[in-house]
């Protein structure tokens, strides 16, 4: 599964796996979609990171 967030997604590698199972919106989403953001224990590399 991490690899194909990463390749699908374009994700880098730290952010994909420091995912909380919140960050994956799948259910009941018309479009699903994976919320890349801080958490306390993984910083994002940039502020434009967040997405």
């Amino acid at each position: 599964m991490i690899v194909a967030l990463v390749s699908d997604t374009g994700m880098r590698l730290s952010e994909t796996v420091g995912l909380a199972y919140d960050d994956l919106r799948v259910k009941d989403q018309e479009i699903p979609h994976v919320i890349v953001q801080n958490h306390p224990w993984r910083r994002l590399k940039t502020k434009g990171s967040e997405r």
